[in-house]
């Protein structure tokens, strides 16, 4: 997702069955629900924000894709 992005709508990636991987970028302030419902089951979703960033729908991962955030990627670099 290119930078300066503002939201992702409601089921944007539904049924992307062929998407390994996603960064969403910092620019991003709403996430509709269901945005990444029935991708790949191995889906890694990297998020330049936090997880639960204000305007992110609750359901935004609705699947519990595999979700990378600054802070995970910080905590990651400060144990190793």
């Amino acid at each position: 997702i290119p930078n300066g992005v503002k939201e992702i709508q409601s089921n944007a990636f539904k049924d992307c069955t062929s998407l390994n991987s996603i960064f969403i970028p910092i620019s991003v302030e709403k996430i509709g629900e269901f945005a990444f419902i029935n991708c790949n089951k191995n889906l890694v979703i990297y998020c330049e924000a936090s997880k639960n960033s204000s305007g992110w729908d609750n359901k935004w991962n609705w699947n519990s894709k595999i979700l990378v955030d600054r802070y995970t990627t910080l905590y990651n670099q400060i144990s190793n």
